[in-house]
Parts: structure tokens; sequence; C-alpha cells
């Protein structure tokens, strides 16, 4: 009986140790982050936006990513996508677009972010052409979006006739939340196994 408890909570330590290690892996959330991408799309492609219409999705978890379509029928030279909700430093806040767009972040005037600012008034920078996919990355290494952040989204420097919400981006569970839920199920588990065998 005694052996099988050592067992049991040499496992428990187990995992734990490696809960923690994971979370080291992860980094402290300090840097909320926002990437984007535009791969071809050819079929089945993710949130059509038309003409003179704009976006808008919302952060559940503090990341995940939203996919669109551009189907205005012209090349998106820029992309400004405002904040609303919880205000985020402006100095913490990372954004990039390889290929795409040159980024900034725009702040009011006690340093908060308002919005980003995308530009492909850069060198190598093509922008976002008709009937092509993109996808805005908000996951991070370095930390997470405040939850039930929104953010808007309008091409071209021009302000659309209409916001179209979306489909909201995707909640990611971290790793370090699944390996405790495996710690949790695991003792649950031994637990009921140590029982039975005292019965």
């Amino acid at each position: 009986m005694c052996r099988a408890y050592l067992i049991f909570f040499g496992v428990i330590a187990l995992l734990l140790t490696g809960s923690v290690a994971q979370v080291r892996a992860d980094g402290l959330p300090v840097d909320p982050q926002m990437k984007i991408s535009d791969p071809p799309c050819f079929e089945g492609c993710p949130s059509p936006i038309l003409v003179d219409q704009g976006f808008q999705f919302t952060t559940v978890n503090g990341g995940g990513v939203f996919e669109g379509t551009n189907q205005t029928g012209v090349l998106w030279f820029s992309l400004d996508i405002s904040l609303f909700g919880p205000t985020v430093a402006a100095n913490t806040v990372a954004c990039s677009a390889p290929g795409l767009y040159a980024c900034s972040v725009g702040q009011d005037e006690i340093g908060n972010a308002t919005d980003i600012f995308f530009s492909n008034d850069c060198t190598g920078c093509a922008g976002i052409p008709t009937n092509e996919t993109f996808f805005v990355d908000l996951n991070s290494t370095n930390g997470n979006w405040p939850i039930g952040e929104m953010f808007k989204g309008v091409y071209n420097n021009t302000t659309p006739t209409f916001f179209e919400p979306l489909t909201p981006v995707a909640p990611v569970p971290e790793p370090a939340t699944i390996t405790l839920l495996g710690v949790g199920l695991g003792a649950f588990l031994a637990k009921r196994k140590l029982h039975a065998r005292s019965a």
C-alpha cells in the first residue's frame, strides 16, 4: 500500500515538473503581437471581405488566428487595424507582415495603442492582392492580448460603408493548461485505482 502511494506521488511530481518546464519554455506574458501573412486560396476561402466592407474580430482568450479573403477587386496597399476594448501600452505591441507590409503602432497621448497601421510603401512589400487569403495571427510566445480586445480593419486607408463581424479568433489552449489538465486527470485516475485496491 505504501509503495503504491510513493509511485502515485512520484508520477504527480514528474508531471508538475514537466508543466513548470513547459511554462518556462513558453516565456512570461509580456508583449502582445500581431503577424499578417497571405497564402493563396483556391477554394473554400474563409471570411470574404467585399468592396466597401471592413472587417472585425475579437480575442477570445488573448490569442488565436483570424482568416479573411480579399474579394474587393483591388490590391490592398495599406491596412489600418484599430483597437477597441481593454487598453494596451503601445510600446509593448509587436507587429510584422513579412513581404506584405511595414507596420507601425499608433498611440494616444498617454501611450496606449490605438491602431496598427500596415503599408506596402517599402522595398519588397507587395500588399494583399484581390482573391488572396490573409491570416492575422495574434498568438505570441511572449504574451497575450487582453480578452475581449476588438480589432476593426480598413483597407486602402478608406472608410468602408459598414463593418462585418466575421469569425472570432479561435481559442488556442496553452501547453501549460493542457499539462495541468493531464495532471488532474492522472491524479483522479490514480486515486480511483488506489481506492479500488483498498476496497
